[in-house]
């Protein structure tokens, strides 16, 4: 059997339930920002800018949260 390790919300110090929220969160705006670009893919005319502002809207985010937790 694992062992249940909690030591990555510690070391981040965040809630069980705020890390869950964030990580659906990010990860529902990958899959979103990736079906964009999938769209983008077939039909080129729609969703031009769409799936690169999804990323750098991500990027944006993460370094953010990075920038605060170095500050911690």
């Amino acid at each position: 059997m694992q062992h249940i390790d909690l030591s990555h919300l510690k070391k981040n110090n965040i809630s069980y339930l705020a890390h869950f929220k964030r990580a659906v969160w990010l990860s529902s705006n990958m899959v979103l920002g990736g079906a964009l670009c999938f769209i983008h893919a077939f039909i080129p005319f729609i969703f031009i800018e769409a799936g690169s502002s999804k990323i750098k809207k991500l990027y944006w985010e993460l370094s953010q949260q990075e920038t605060r937790e170095k500050s911690l």
